[in-house]
């Protein structure tokens, strides 16, 4: 199924908002200590990390305020945690410090291209 820019900017906030969550009330050793919302939440991120690779480059050019290198970083941690499950901090580092101002960029990406899809003319 191929999804519209709109629909991949949304699933990365879905995905996004859910590792939130799921870290919800927690501290650091808390999350090193609950494997299940470790695994949860590298889903989540390794989810948005993935839609983001399939945003369209100019739709990345146009929203430059959407630190997109950032989802580099959140797939690289993903895969060392994933893989050898040795750095749940970097995780942990990545949804308290990067992920509040990486959510805040994707939802203003999503609302600029709903009023562009709200203006555009309807033809049929």
């Amino acid at each position: 199924m191929d999804f519209t820019p709109l629909e991949r900017l949304d699933i990365i906030a879905n995905s996004l908002q859910r590792a939130k969550a799921f870290t919800a009330g927690m501290d650091r050793d808390a999350f090193r200590g609950d494997a299940r919302t470790r695994y949860a939440t590298v889903f989540s991120l390794e989810t948005a990390a993935k839609v983001a690779e399939e945003v369209p480059r100019e739709v990345r050019l146009r929203m430059q305020y959407v630190p997109w290198m950032e989802f580099d970083r959140i797939a690289h941690a993903v895969a060392v945690e994933r893989y050898h499950e040795t750095d749940p901090d970097s995780v942990w580092t990545l949804v308290t410090e990067v992920l509040p101002d990486l959510l805040t960029s994707v939802q203003r990406a999503i609302m600029l291209l709903q009023m562009e899809e709200s203006h555009r003319p309807n033809v049929n």
